[in-house]
């Protein structure tokens, strides 16, 4: 009796460090998935703490791709499609945003969830691309580039936290929640 008690509590705590590690993987994934390894681990864990400390302080998800390329379809269309499969944001803010970097197709997209286009508007979106981030992509500088742009994201996005999620005014947001917690 005692062998299957040991045998079952061996076997259970396999499963939890499986399952603990699974956990593990698949948050680091949607954080950042770099398909090309363009990053080292150490730029990956220092993008991760910077994206989870902004998390766990406003709630907003920032994530970010990395993939040769986009093949037939438009940046614009690949990182919507990525976006809505990965649910970034919260549900009833809708506060997301992905930053994708197709590396052969030489193109970047700053993607905004419409519960922080009051805060990144398309203009912002595009001078950071262009300011801050084409720059050091042409000197081969793609993590201080990525480092960069994620740094500025979060400090509009701070410095508006009162907008997050705004996208419908913040009466008719309260509204959604409140028939969503009545069901």
């Amino acid at each position: 009796m005692k062998k299957i008690l040991l045998i079952i509590s061996l076997f259970a705590s396999i499963l939890f460090l499986t399952n603990c590690s699974e956990k593990t993987t698949e948050a680091q994934f949607i954080l950042i998935r770099d398909e090309i390894n363009l990053f080292s681990n150490r730029e990956k864990e220092e993008l991760s703490d910077l994206i989870l400390n902004f998390k766990k302080k406003y709630g907003s998800e920032i994530a970010i791709l990395i993939i040769e390329t986009t093949k037939n379809k438009s940046i614009e269309e690949y990182s919507l499609e990525y976006f809505e499969k990965w649910k970034i944001g919260r549900e009833f803010y809708n506060d997301g945003l992905l930053i994708l970097l197709a590396i052969d197709d030489k193109k970047v997209r700053i993607e905004v969830g419409y519960g922080l286009e009051k805060i990144i508007k398309d203009e912002i979106a595009a001078r950071i691309i262009k300011e801050k981030m084409i720059p050091r992509f042409k000197n081969g500088e793609f993590f201080p580039a990525i480092k960069i742009a994620v740094e500025d994201l979060i400090k509009f996005i701070e410095n508006n936290s009162d907008l997050i999620g705004d996208q419908e005014g913040i009466n008719s947001r309260w509204d959604k929640i409140k028939n969503h917690i009545k069901k």
